[in-house]
């Protein structure tokens, strides 16, 4: 739609061809007159052609439309060379990936208007691949994929799997997800499974399901550092049951440290059990959250005042959130008067109550002739401060729960940070004038369910704790100074873990080779309580990793003891995030109109969708 007279030079718009107007907006036709325009609109050269040119406007039209069709000519030109310069195996691939990318139904290459449209593109008659093929070619792919996960995975060192059950369409599926970090500190996400499950979902169904799709990509038991899970009965039974920790006892020690004997008394208690191990078990810490937030808060309730404040201003956005959701005219009064839309909580999502509550803040200025519209109660000025101080509370758990739902660039290590700065949050309220109880209520929840940081030197803490140690903005920055004792011992939790991975080389930076001799040598030193302390290089490697002031993940690559404790416990993600998305792809595969697909075909649907990058 321009001219241009050099490759460098700035494409103009056709009016600006010199015929109607010059490129500097002064018209050809009048005498000294310059339109003024900018680079992004052109509308007021169009009005003035318009009203005191209309025969040239009318042949700039048609200039216009010539344009457009040579363009179009020379498109179908390019598309007509492509599809000729396509294989029919290539064009059923096309079609392929088209068909998953867009989730559809697989009877659409069968549809008049589809080999239509690829044939008017292409200029001449292309075979589209019919329905039977396009599922034997989608079979064949599901085996590929699964090939090249099996052969991705059998050289990771350690993998976390995300697992759950999701309903839909009167059926039920198993979905498990795969998560694995690269050597450049890069995480990856696969699907491993969404099988079908039927009747009750015991612990065993829920053991031996998990068991059989970690068997079935040859994952080992040493290899899975934990499957992370929501908080619900079965799967809690299913890996107190069956849990790989049941065997080796509660220090998670990896069964390439134990001795011969202890392995086998482990492989007699894995028989008794029935051949099911399940490993290392991680319980979603969102959830967990959602849960503190929704069910410990209630105990704020036990609050006079709170109780009074909480049940007359949620009655009146209540019912503010029912008329506006159930009546159309409702909102297009609210969307008339604030250019907004109110927002109705979901049930299942406590995320959605707090934006609800902060959308109605958003708004707090026209709730006045909201209200008065909709012939609904008025917010009292202590109501709308209530729910400002309520909200400003809970929105602390609100992006903690977004920040542990992350999933390229979110760890394990995350979760014991974040659960302190939330306590430290609450607790720098310092003057709650109605949200007091509510504070109270959940850093109370917050200790309850995450039991773990009552006792951070406790055994069952040391993957959380190792896991925030080995994250380089994280360090021990977490820990009180004053508090030696722990810094102490949470360096030499680390230093243990170092030295289980005594086999690898110590990074060049870390030990050279003119040192290296004098490093290999134990250092004595005093403590002091007398007694004396071997310093050998692993300690070296923590201390120097410990002292160094770079924050970015990459620092990892210097420390390679510190390299491996970090992938031992930071591939384990905080959150089932994973597999719930998983379940909102299938749910637009799995839809009302297609609740006949198969159970396999779905499966494979689902997976080539989500591994489209293997």
């Amino acid at each position: 739609m321009a001219e241009k007279e050099n490759a460098n030079e700035k494409v103009l718009p056709l009016i600006l061809n010199g015929k109607f107007f010059n490129p500097d907006g002064k018209c050809v036709l009048c005498v000294n007159k310059t339109i003024k325009f900018d680079d992004k609109s052109t509308g007021n050269l169009h009005k003035h052609l318009k009203r005191v040119h209309p025969t040239c406007y009318t042949d700039y039209e048609a200039m216009k439309a010539k344009k457009a069709k040579t363009n179009m000519e020379v498109t179908k030109d390019n598309l007509k060379w492509f599809f000729g310069s396509l294989s029919s195996a290539q064009i059923n691939q096309k079609v392929c990936d088209y068909i998953v990318a867009e989730m559809l139904p697989i009877s659409h290459v069968e549809k008049k208007s589809f080999k239509e449209l690829l044939s008017t593109i292409g200029g001449r008659p292309v075979n589209i691949p019919c329905r039977k093929t396009i599922k034997s070619m989608f079979d064949k792919r599901r085996v590929e994929y699964r090939l090249d996960i099996n052969n991705i995975l059998k050289d990771i060192p350690f993998v976390c799997t995300t697992a759950d059950i999701w309903s839909a369409s009167n059926k039920s599926y198993f979905g498990v997800t795969g998560h694995y970090i690269d050597s450049n500190l890069e995480r990856h996400s696969v699907v491993l499974a969404c099988k079908r499950v039927r009747f009750s979902h015991t612990h065993e169904l829920i053991g031996k399901t998990l068991a059989d799709i970690h068997s079935q990509y040859g994952l080992k038991d040493s290899q899975i550092c934990g499957t992370v899970t929501d908080n619900t009965s079965n799967f809690s039974k299913a890996f107190k049951v069956y849990s790989f920790d049941k065997f080796v006892g509660s220090n998670s020690i990896h069964p390439e440290f134990l001795e011969d004997s202890e392995v086998d008394a482990i492989e007699i208690d894995v028989c008794e059990a029935g051949e099911i191990v399940l490993p290392k078990h991680f319980r979603c810490a969102s959830h967990t959250l959602n849960l503190v937030v929704t069910k410990d808060a209630e105990k704020a309730l036990e609050d006079i005042q709170f109780k009074r404040l909480y049940q007359s201003s949620l009655a009146k956005a209540t019912s503010l959130w029912n008329y506006v959701s159930r009546s159309t005219v409702a909102a297009d009064e609210v969307e008339q008067i604030c250019h907004l839309k109110l927002i109705a909580p979901c049930a299942t999502r406590w995320n959605s109550f707090h934006d609800s509550v902060k959308r109605i803040l958003e708004v707090k200025n026209h709730l006045k002739n909201i209200c008065s519209a909709l012939k609904k109660p008025h917010f009292t000025v202590t109501e709308l401060n209530f729910l400002e101080e309520m909200n400003s509370v809970t929105d602390i758990f609100a992006k903690a729960i977004d920040l542990l739902q992350g999933e390229n660039s979110c760890y394990l290590g995350y979760l014991l940070p974040t659960l302190q700065g939330i306590i430290h949050k609450l607790e720098q309220f310092n003057e709650f004038e109605f949200c007091e109880a509510l504070a109270d209520a959940l850093k109370a929840g917050i200790y309850k369910r995450f039991a773990f940081i009552n006792n951070l030197t406790a055994e069952e803490s040391k993957p959380f704790v190792l896991s925030a140690m080995t994250i380089p903005k994280f360090k021990l920055k977490w820990v009180p100074l004053l508090d030696k004792k722990k810094l102490k011992l949470f360096k030499g939790w680390l230093i243990e873990e170092c030295k289980e991975h005594e086999g690898n080389l110590i990074n060049e930076s870390i030990v050279t080779n003119d040192c290296e001799e004098f490093y290999n040598s134990s250092i004595q030193v005093k403590s002091r309580d007398g007694k004396d302390m071997e310093h050998c290089k692993f300690e070296l490697e923590v201390l120097a990793y410990l002292s160094d002031h770079d924050k970015n993940l990459s620092a990892l690559h210097k420390y390679k003891c510190i390299f491996d404790v970090f992938l031992k416990y930071n591939t384990v993600l905080p959150s089932s995030a994973p597999v719930e998305r998983l379940f909102s792809c299938g749910g637009q595969i799995l839809t009302p109109k297609r609740n006949r697909l198969g159970d396999e075909f779905f499966e494979t649907l689902l997976m080539l969708k989500k591994n489209d990058n293997i």
